[in-house]
Formats: C-alpha cells, structure tokens, sequence
C-alpha cells in the first residue's frame, strides 16, 4: 500500500494516466462531436485561442508534451520509481471511487444547504461522454495543476510556507471560488444565481483537497468519471 501511494503520487504516473484522458478527449472530439460549430469544453477553447498565437503549434505542442514526460520519467527514474501499469490501473479505479463518492454527496450537500436539484445541459449522450472527459482533463489542468499549484509556488517565492494549514485553506477555497465564477464568463456561461455558483463552489473545494492529496491524474480522472455518472443517469432514468 505504501508503495501504490508513492508511485500514484509520482511525476510519471499522473503523467501517462492524464495523457490517456486526453487522447480518449481528443479522440471523442474527432469520432463523435460534429457540425458546422463544435462544441468544446470552455478550458479547451481558451487554450486553443492562446496557442494560435504560437507558429508551427501542433508540432510545438507534441514536442512541449514529449520533453515533459521525459523530465518525469527521468525524474522518477532517480528516485528508483518505475512505471506500474498496476499502478496505473488502480489510479484509474481510486478515481472512479472517489467520483462514486463525490456522485453520491453532492446532491446531500446542496440539498441540505440550497435545495437544488442538479443542473441539466442538452447535448448528446456520446457528445455529454466526450464533454465529460475533456472537462476531466483541462479544467483540472487549469484551476487544479496550473491555478493551485502556482499559488504553492508562489507562497515558495515569498517565502510562505505553503504546507502551512492556513495557506492551503487558502489557496484551496481561493482557487474554488475562481473555479465557480469561471463558469459564469462567457455567452454559454451559466446564470450567475447562488446554488449553481455553491454547487460549482462545493465541488471545487473538493477537487482541490483531492488535488492536493492523492495528485493531478486521479484528481483529473475523478472529475471525468463525475460527469461520465451523471450523464448516465441523466440519459438511462
């Protein structure tokens, strides 16, 4: 168990098990999204308007990714951690655990504190599918890896202690707060009303626990597998 903790944290394994998101995201897109206008999650479209600014971005973006994962790998290699699909596959199964979990709480908590039944959206069942993965991976890249961890490392370059109780309530209610008020920018934005900003709210602060203790590729994963839940039981009940 001790083991599966270490390399379930490690560099390389949150790195193989988010590409797969990405890859399953990105083949979704291609097989199953369709029409003059595509719809994309809302992290995806901004990262692809930035990177048009980048000449030769497909090939810039492969080699960016390429020499990531080889710093991972070599990192991991040093500290003698090899890749496990084991590893891998039980990363893939806490994720989904911690989805049921999630899945199961949520509607508790925000009945308890708003009444308010879950939100519901019109796309597809194999667009919903799709949609789910792509939130899973990029909006976990965005307020989770890049938005949290660029507090801790800022707290680091003031000299902050970021292990410190207070700054990761901080940092995690902060980032939570961004997480919900992001979903209320843009045309295709949600209204900005109090239990779909709280239920936005909610589920931030517990990515952000997730994030911070069990890692970005089963933090990322267990998003996905949330709304992979409740497009299922949206479509089959």
């Amino acid at each position: 168990m001790k083991r599966y903790w270490e390399n379930s944290l490690s560099p390389s394994h949150n790195y193989v098990l988010a590409l797969v998101l990405l890859a399953l995201y990105e083949l979704g897109k291609m097989l199953f999204i369709s029409g003059p206008v595509k719809i994309v999650n809302a992290v995806d479209a901004w990262f692809n308007y930035l990177l048009q600014l980048l000449p030769y971005r497909t090939w810039m973006i492969s080699l960016a990714i390429a020499l990531i994962g080889l710093i991972f790998f070599y990192q991991d290699r040093k500290r003698d951690i090899r890749l496990s699909y084991a590893t891998l596959f039980f990363m893939w199964l806490e994720a989904l655990v911690w989805a049921i979990v999630v899945f199961q709480w949520m509607p508790w908590i925000m009945k308890r504190l708003l009444a308010m039944k879950i939100i519901r959206y019109t796309p597809t069942f194999l667009e919903a599918i799709t949609l789910s993965l792509g939130a899973g991976f990029y909006e976990e890249l965005f307020f989770r890896l890049l938005l949290v961890q660029g507090f801790f490392l800022l707290l680091r370059l003031f000299k902050k202690d970021p292990r410190h109780p207070l700054w990761v309530l901080f940092v995690v209610v902060f980032c939570a707060f961004l997480f919900a008020l992001a979903h209320h920018i843009g045309p295709f934005a949600d209204p900005l009303k109090a239990p779909i900003f709280a239920q936005r709210m909610i589920f931030g602060l517990l990515m952000n626990v997730l994030l911070v203790f069990r890692g970005f590729a089963i933090t990322a994963w267990c998003h996905a597998w949330y709304d992979v839940l409740i497009d299922l039981f949206r479509f089959l009940f």
